[in-house]
């Protein structure tokens, strides 16, 4: 026989588990009224700048990465995700990495520091002497969410 102390425990596991594991606010349309989105602090650890994929740089097109990320209520950058992305698998991870090093100021709400989840795009552009291309419109939205396959 277990006994009531492991009732109890078993009882209080769900409120337990998602005290430990709270999901980040969706930093998207529907988030709380008050939010403070995170802002760029700084970098926790030296990156290398990723090379973008060569027809970039022959300056015949434009890149948009579309990352998911979380950002903790210390201003970590937490489980970084390419919804979309180039061609280039390898260049890809390069952006999400890099990503991963870099530090915030972290969401607020009410005035404390919340975890948030929010996409976040990047673009690189190629250059040439007949002119860049026209800047793309950026392809990423909440559209893009799928919550069940997202940051496996």
């Amino acid at each position: 026989m277990r006994g009531p102390a492991f009732a109890l425990v078993v009882a209080a596991w769900p409120l337990l588990a998602a005290a430990a594991e709270e999901e980040p606010i969706l930093l998207n349309d529907s988030a709380p009224e008050g939010l403070v989105p995170p802002e760029l602090r700084s970098l926790h650890e030296p990156i290398e700048i990723p090379r973008p994929p060569q027809r970039v740089l022959n300056g015949h097109a434009t890149v948009t990465i579309c990352l998911l990320m979380d950002v903790d209520a210390d201003g970590r950058t937490q489980k970084v995700s390419v919804l979309t992305g180039s061609d280039d698998f390898a260049f890809d991870e390069d952006v999400a990495k890099a990503l991963r090093a870099v530090r915030w100021k972290p969401a607020t709400l009410s005035g404390k520091p919340v975890a948030v989840r929010m996409i976040f795009p990047t673009s690189f552009q190629g250059n040439s002497i007949k002119g860049a291309d026209a800047p793309a419109e950026i392809p990423c939205s909440w559209d893009l969410y799928k919550p069940a396959a997202a940051h496996p």
